[in-house]
């Protein structure tokens, strides 16, 4: 795994680690997520991280984080989705979904680019 892979890895996981912070409650307040919605918002979680699971099943590790990030992305643009359709905010779920969509991209670019 090339150092820029690594990064990208290592920023993504201290990302969610520093945005849990001690209790759900606050976490889930500092991601933007509302308490109305939840449900709906749990589901479309656990479908897109089943999906993930599946993913990193039938691939090797490269695929695997790939797939987890697409889930990331997944997951971040459902809860876009759902809080859109209750007229809450809506911008830190977008952002997520694109920022795991460009970790996504320059870390395939740099699997695919550091095979011999």
């Amino acid at each position: 795994m090339t150092s820029i892979a690594t990064f990208l890895i290592y920023a993504t996981l201290g990302i969610l680690i520093l945005v849990a912070y001690r209790t759900f409650v606050q976490g889930a307040e500092a991601q933007g997520h509302h308490a109305d919605q939840f449900d709906a918002v749990m589901a479309g979680r656990y479908a897109f991280m089943a999906f993930a699971f599946g993913c990193a099943l039938l691939s090797g590790l490269p695929w695997m984080i790939l797939s987890m990030l697409a889930a990331f992305a997944g997951l971040a643009f459902w809860d876009a989705y759902v809080y859109g359709q209750a007229t809450k905010e809506t911008d830190l779920h977008l952002y997520a979904g694109i920022g795991a969509i460009v970790v996504f991209f320059f870390y395939g670019l740099s699997v695919v680019t550091s095979k011999p």
